[in-house]
């Protein structure tokens, strides 16, 4: 649930993959793509496994950044992080990338009564869905919500 429409929505997923393994060594949890989400992400990586030689990325503004790829004061640079970017409009370079962001995540949202996609219980989603709804009708009436 957005925390500031009150209704369902997708939150951002940022991993850090190790190409070799496919072992998600990082990960972090936001309300959209923002350096912030990726940063955090990369922070989780290397408190965990320590600093990588490259980190492998595509062009979006999260991850292509004057605060990661300064020269001087980027945080890839003091930390002797290599980082190439994908061609722009080629996803297929980023085949490992691209299916586990497409599947870990979705494993992840499966387990929430929350999850919306098409593979999910169709009556416990009406459920849910009612749920919320009365819950952001009772909001905009000014009306306090029961204790569940």
């Amino acid at each position: 649930i957005n925390p500031e429409t009150g209704k369902p929505f997708r939150p951002e997923i940022t991993l850090v993959i190790d190409a070799r393994t496919r072992v998600v060594v990082g990960w972090s949890l936001a309300m959209s793509e923002s350096q912030v989400a990726v940063g955090d992400a990369i922070r989780n990586a290397v408190s965990r496994y320590g600093v990588p030689l490259m980190y492998y990325s595509d062009n979006g503004g999260g991850e292509k950044n004057a605060v990661f790829d300064a020269d001087i004061i980027g945080i890839f640079s003091r930390l002797g992080i290599e980082h190439p970017t994908g061609i722009p409009g080629n996803p297929q370079g980023r085949g490992i990338i691209e299916r586990l962001n497409q599947e870990i995540p979705k494993r992840a949202a499966m387990a929430f009564g929350s999850w919306v996609g098409k593979s999910g219980d169709r009556e416990a989603q009406r459920k849910y869905r009612k749920t919320v709804d009365s819950a952001v009708n009772a909001l905009e009436k000014g009306k306090q919500l029961n204790e569940v």
